[in-house]
């Protein structure tokens, strides 16, 4: 992940209207006057002031304006490091990129085969069993989007957060709540990191499916599934194919079998 990702994920989970949204379309329009744009030059590129280009730099993991500016041109001066589907290390001259993102695939199906599929049923029961859900994640993640679906459904309280301005929601999850945080754990998902641990403080029961995340954030999910990889998106398969599994025990036991 680079801070052009971060700065994608932000725009796509800001609505249309939002300050910051707005900003980042006309900030991505200017990319490539950075180089030379100081942040009042970029505040009037992007119809703002100064201090939210300041603060969006901030929200974005950067101390200020001048180091935002720093990651964006190393990325951009470098881009055949970043943005790869798969890493170039593991590809060989009998073995290209297309085969390494199949074997990835074809691994994490394995890896799936081999789990307990009583995991998924369980999962299954603890979010049923709250009496408002929560779900937390990075983006517009199709498989956040399904849980929600089915849990409206199936006539629960569902919470959903998909933004980055968190911090005041985290109050309603509490004794009895059950939250779902499903995201790769990288710089900009911080602000998932913050409101997980409120969660826990509150004492709701949480539920992690990440990537990459430290083994000390498992002090505050009561389960917790982290998924290794070597952060391209081929880390996303086994996290996004583990929570469908999820998602077909849910609606197996609690949705499916009401309507036949």
């Amino acid at each position: 992940m680079n801070i052009i990702d971060d700065l994608l994920g932000f725009y796509n989970a800001t609505p249309e209207g939002d300050i910051y949204h707005d900003a980042i379309r006309h900030l991505m329009d200017n990319l490539t006057h950075v180089r030379n744009a100081t942040i009042y030059q970029m505040a009037d590129m992007c119809y703002v002031s100064p201090s939210t280009i300041s603060r969006l730099c901030r929200k974005l993991g950067c101390d200020n304006y001048g180091s935002f500016k720093d990651e964006i041109l190393h990325v951009m001066d470098h881009y055949d490091d970043y943005n790869r589907i798969v890493p170039s290390a593991m590809v060989t001259e009998d073995h290209d990129e297309c085969d390494v993102l199949l074997d990835t695939i074809e691994r994490s199906i394995s890896d799936l085969r081999q789990m307990d599929k009583h995991i998924y049923e369980k999962l299954a029961d603890v979010i049923h069993s709250g009496t408002v859900v929560g779900i937390y994640s990075y983006g517009n993640i199709s498989s956040t989007f399904f849980i929600q679906n089915a849990l409206v459904v199936a006539g629960k309280k569902v919470r959903p957060h998909n933004g980055r301005n968190l911090y005041n929601d985290t109050d309603q999850f509490t004794k009895g709540s059950v939250v779902i945080f499903q995201y790769p754990y990288f710089k900009a998902t911080g602000h998932l990191t913050k409101a997980l641990k409120e969660c826990h403080e509150n004492g709701a029961t949480t539920i992690l499916i990440t990537t990459h995340a430290p083994q000390s954030l498992g002090d505050y999910a009561d389960y917790f599934y982290n998924f290794d990889g070597c952060q391209t998106i081929m880390d996303n398969y086994k996290r996004d194919f583990f929570f469908d599994m999820v998602i077909m025990a849910y609606r197996h036991k609690y949705i499916d079998k009401k309507v036949k």
